[in-house]
């Protein structure tokens, strides 16, 4: 049990994490993704709520650490995360062994990424690259995202060809500038770049320590402090290149990429180191907390499966949403909902239920809602484990909650357990888990019987997750942490240190802890 003493430890704890959660959860007037409807019907045909204004007026920018691109050169140039897909040209060929080969005379990548540079105030940019030679290739380029007349450009090159800002000359060189040459902002490395090896390079760019910083095979190997200028600085860039320069004079890169990404966050030296010791094959899932979307109200419920998550807005005329877990990239399900209340998925269905007294169902991807259920009274805490919804249902038969089931496909209700719950519930592959009266956290399997208390928690308990080996808890109270416990009982430990906020809803899908931040009018996440 947990006892009033483990919280007045916790809440004696100082919030020295401030400065770099906040960091890492800073939200964008200009979201990663454009809100679109995906399979709606007419009657939910609705325009996307703007996003900017609510974003700006928290005063917070975007740093959600989603992946937003992911070219792994397997067969051709797909982004297998936005489907920005790149085109080869000028020789540019795919091996069997998954690098695009550059000749050094022509060949190069074109990326239709522009409207993601033009949003990022925070990014990074990684690189798997084999660099063949450096006889020949000053100024050649790893990447050059540019206006096509020079005036405004961020380009990496493995070798710079003059010493006017940094600590040597023929050594890697990220450069960032709206003025052309005149107005570069550099970080410059002291040692050469390897030759005729696979090599990991990454740029991460920071807008509120204004940091700029380089990094070769894991390590940090320059810095640039006051950094005023990011990637959105540059407008739309009219050329993304990995490969080619837009000064003619300029070599074209020879060796090969294995791998590139762009991240609308800059990774911490940890991120980059350990995405580096994973290699090119693994894409990192985050170990940092971040925003996936920001802007959104009166968020009554989230859902989680292994790729997006899912939440409902309670309101007259509300919305079932969901959003990519790595791009933040929002999409309407359904809108013009009375009052959802709970949302609930399988990762086939998104499910919901409305204060009217209804449960509905639509595919996650879009398509045509189905009633499921209809005349409920106040159905809350709605949660599936694939095979049943599982729902509460208020004042029956003199008692203050029953819960109910009912099988995924539809059916009639049928009650499970009669008993009281004072907060939310979820369910796993064996047991239902809720919280009782007191604050307690109760379970029962699932499919009915005695209940046992499994953990003293508090009436501040407003989220708890299970993914079946742990019981996930938020705790909206100072320090606000996200807290995990064995789903057999035994000792909690913290999950997601928020440290500040207002955690209202909780989610667990396979990789990620997902929750509501009330305070932000946010949709956090963090890798689990």
């Amino acid at each position: 049990m947990k006892t009033m003493s483990d919280f007045s430890s916790r809440a004696s704890r100082q919030h020295e994490g401030w400065g770099a959660l906040r960091r890492a959860t800073k939200v964008s007037a200009v979201l990663a993704g454009v809100l679109g409807l995906v399979g709606c019907s007419p009657e939910q045909a609705v325009e996307a709520e703007p996003e900017t204004a609510r974003g700006a007026s928290l005063g917070l920018t975007q740093s959600g650490s989603g992946l937003l691109h992911r070219y792994s050169f397997d067969t051709d140039g797909r982004d297998s995360v936005s489907g920005a897909n790149g085109a080869l040209l000028g020789g540019a060929s795919v091996v069997v062994n998954g690098e695009v080969t550059l000749n050094g005379g022509g060949g190069y990548v074109s990326l239709p990424i522009g409207g993601t540079i033009a949003s990022l105030q925070d990014a990074t940019f990684e690189a798997w690259v084999k660099w063949d030679s450096a006889v020949g290739q000053t100024w050649a380029r790893i990447f050059d995202f540019n206006d096509g007349v020079w005036n405004k450009t961020l380009f990496l090159t493995p070798m710079n060809g003059r010493f006017d800002s940094g600590p040597a000359t023929g050594t890697p060189r990220f450069s960032i500038t709206t003025t052309a040459m005149g107005g570069e902002q550099q970080a410059t490395s002291a040692s050469g770049f390897p030759v005729g090896v696979l090599a990991h390079v990454a740029v991460t760019l920071d807008s509120v320590t204004g940091l700029t910083r380089l990094y070769v095979n894991g390590g940090l190997v320059a810095e640039k402090a006051s950094t005023t200028l990011t990637p959105a600085s540059l407008g739309t860039p009219v050329n993304s290149w990995l490969g080619r320069s837009l000064h003619p004079a300029d070599p074209f890169f020879k060796g090969t990429f294995s791998e590139f990404r762009v991240y609308g966050a800059a990774l911490s030296p940890t991120r980059i180191t350990d995405s580096y010791n994973a290699g090119p094959d693994a894409a990192m899932a985050p170990s940092e907390a971040y925003v996936v979307t920001d802007g959104r109200l009166d968020v009554a419920g989230v859902a989680a499966d292994t790729t997006s998550v899912y939440w409902v807005e309670n309101r007259p005329s509300g919305l079932v949403m969901k959003a990519s877990l790595s791009t933040g990239s929002a999409q309407v399900l359904a809108s013009g909902r009375s009052h959802p209340i709970a949302v609930a998925t399988d990762g086939l269905y998104v499910y919901w239920a409305e204060a009217g007294g209804s449960i509905f169902k639509l595919p996650v991807n879009g398509g045509a809602i189905t009633l499921m259920a209809s005349g409920l009274p106040a159905p809350e805490s709605l949660v599936t484990d694939g095979a049943f919804l599982y729902f509460q249902l208020r004042w029956q038969q003199g008692i203050n909650g029953w819960i109910y089931r009912m099988p995924v496909q539809g059916g009639t209700p049928t009650s499970l357990l009669a008993e009281e719950l004072v907060g939310p519930m979820t369910v796993d592959g064996g047991h239902l888990y809720w919280m009782a009266p007191g604050g307690y956290i109760v379970k029962a399997l699932k499919t009915g019987g005695p209940t046992a208390s499994l953990w003293n928690a508090s009436l501040s308990t407003t989220g708890l997750a299970s993914d079946g080996q742990h019981l996930y808890i938020a705790e909206n109270t100072s320090p606000y942490d996200i807290l995990q416990l064995p789903v057999g009982g035994g000792q909690w430990a913290p999950a997601v240190v928020v440290r500040w906020g207002s955690i209202t809803r909780l989610a667990v899908g396979p990789s990620r802890v997902v929750w509501a931040d009330s305070s932000l009018g946010a949709i956090m996440a963090k890798g689990k």
